[in-house]
């Protein structure tokens, strides 16, 4: 909540700083043992996840 003596004043939302990303295959792995984020083979499926999440993260930051 805003109040009124903060409205105007509010810094602007800094982007998220990503420490780490993890992906998980839930066919093979529902127990998220096996992060294969790092996997070279799922490079671009990390790339397209993290996009979606940061068009979600900007349309609720407006």
């Amino acid at each position: 909540m805003i109040h009124r003596k903060h409205a105007g004043r509010m810094p602007a939302l800094q982007p998220a700083k990503v420490d780490a990303v993890e992906l998980y295959d839930h066919r093979t792995d529902p127990q998220e043992n096996v992060n294969i984020a790092n996997d070279p083979k799922n490079a671009a499926l990390v790339e397209r996840l993290t996009e979606q999440w940061m068009k979600g993260v900007n349309a609720r930051g407006r």
